[in-house]
């Protein structure tokens, strides 16, 4: 199969090849174990509640800017 290929054209496989031959789904498994491995089962949902919260204040920041640039470019276009 594509190991096999692997194997002849660029010899054995080694260091970081085998994980370019992981599906999406198995590279999202991989990611969610050693995330677990890193920080550990108490603090991932607290991490992962914080990172929730940071990117709904960054949401809504740029939603924030781009009204206001939007209000900026009526007045500039509005006859004065």
């Amino acid at each position: 199969m594509i190991a096999d290929k692997l194997k002849t054209s660029y010899g054995a496989i080694g260091g970081i090849m085998p994980v370019l031959l992981l599906t999406s789904g198995q590279t999202i498994l991989v990611l969610l174990i050693l995330a677990l491995l890193l920080f550990g089962a108490k603090r991932l949902p607290d991490s992962a509640r914080a990172l929730g919260r940071s990117m709904r204040i960054f949401k809504s920041e740029i939603k924030a800017m781009e009204v206001e640039d939007k209000k900026e470019e009526g007045e500039e276009e509005s006859p004065k």
